[in-house]
């Protein structure tokens, strides 16, 4: 299991907070999804063998909103 943060700009609603964990929760990799809609912060758990950090951003961002990657571990 690894972990990334990633900051996600363009959430002001709660509906936001939906949309950003329903455009990545559904990827079989994908363990874990905290977001803070209020710092603009998503922490995502997952298994890199079944997901990658850029397949993600491109998830999020197809909804919308701009990604940036703080860090991975």
């Amino acid at each position: 299991m690894k972990s990334v943060l990633f900051e996600v700009k363009g959430m002001n609603t709660p509906e936001d907070r939906i949309n950003v964990m329903n455009a990545i929760h559904k990827y079989s990799g994908v363990l874990f999804i905290d977001v803070n809609m209020h710092e603009e912060k998503v922490k995502v758990d997952y298994d890199p063998n079944n997901i990658t950090i850029g397949d993600m951003c491109r998830y999020i961002e197809s909804e919308n909103y701009i990604v940036d990657v703080l860090s991975d571990s």
